[in-house]
């Protein structure tokens, strides 16, 4: 008996893996997104990857370096509309404490230092990329799962 609340209190309390993200390259790289606010909710990203032109469910999480406009807050953007941002993309590295696997995954997380929006509107950063503090961290969740065709936006 004592050992099973042991092993219950290891498993609830002890995590089983530990996660990291990482950035994917050296250089920013340029990203197609669309504008998407399902929900209106501020915690909902509303950028999100296209693919093969079309708007898929893949969110993109945005830390837009601390000098520039934030794309969730410009008001002119409409359904559809595509920005570039350029940034450096993340992966996510997933290790298993008790195996030691480790899986990585390319995550939606991308640290911005500029974009550029449907009017031609482009803001560029004028801080260090590499430094982690210029890019304050929002917990945006994606939305846009189960979204029908043609519904309201």
């Amino acid at each position: 008996m004592f050992g099973g609340v042991v092993v219950l209190a290891v498993w609830l309390f002890v995590p089983l893996s530990d996660m990291e993200y990482i950035r994917v390259s050296q250089e920013p790289t340029e990203l197609m997104v669309a504008y998407s606010n399902q929900t209106c909710d501020p915690l909902c990203t509303k950028l999100y990857e296209l693919v093969d032109g079309e708007i898929s469910d893949k969110p993109i999480f945005p830390r837009v370096a601390a000098d520039l406009p934030h794309p969730h807050d410009d008001l002119t953007l409409r359904y559809g509309d595509r920005l570039m941002l350029r940034g450096y993309r993340y992966e996510l590295r997933e290790r298993n404490l008790i195996t030691g696997g480790e899986r990585t995954r390319l995550s939606g997380r991308v640290d911005i230092v500029a974009w550029r929006g449907p009017a031609s509107n482009e803001y560029a950063s004028d801080l260090d990329p590499t430094v982690p503090e210029n890019f304050p961290t929002e917990n945006y969740i994606g939305c846009r799962y189960g979204q029908v065709p043609g519904a309201a936006q």
